[in-house]
């Protein structure tokens, strides 16, 4: 049965993630069961498309917040730092305003406006 569902989902070019992990899908019902099972598809695919996204854009570095120090940033209270590292202002149509000296790369400060 593995390796019919292992066909079916290279005829509709599924990954094969999901013939390795539909076995872990616990559901009561069938239609539970098959959403959780596109779901991880559809999550699968949006990886995909971000990593092939970046690989096309051919960026030099790709940064992270990993190790970095916001010790020296002054960042006001009511802005969460997990806004800044998720760009949850970007959801809430905010926008982000850095400032700082000119060409150290170090912003000594952040301001987050909401838009009109």
């Amino acid at each position: 049965m593995k390796e019919l569902i292992k066909e079916y989902c290279k005829q509709l070019r599924w990954g094969n993630g999901l013939v390795k992990n539909y076995a872990s899908i616990e559901a009561d019902t069938h239609e539970e069961f098959l959403a959780k099972l596109l779901e991880m598809e559809l999550k699968t695919r949006e990886v995909h498309r971000k990593n092939r996204c970046l690989r096309q854009a051919s960026f030099d570095v790709i940064k992270t917040f990993n190790g970095y120090s916001l010790d020296h940033i002054e960042i006001p209270a009511s802005i969460p730092v997990n806004d800044l590292k998720t760009a949850a202002f970007l959801a809430r149509k905010e926008n982000l305003i850095l400032y700082g000296p000119v060409g150290t790369g170090n912003y000594q400060r952040f301001l987050v406006m909401e838009r009109n």
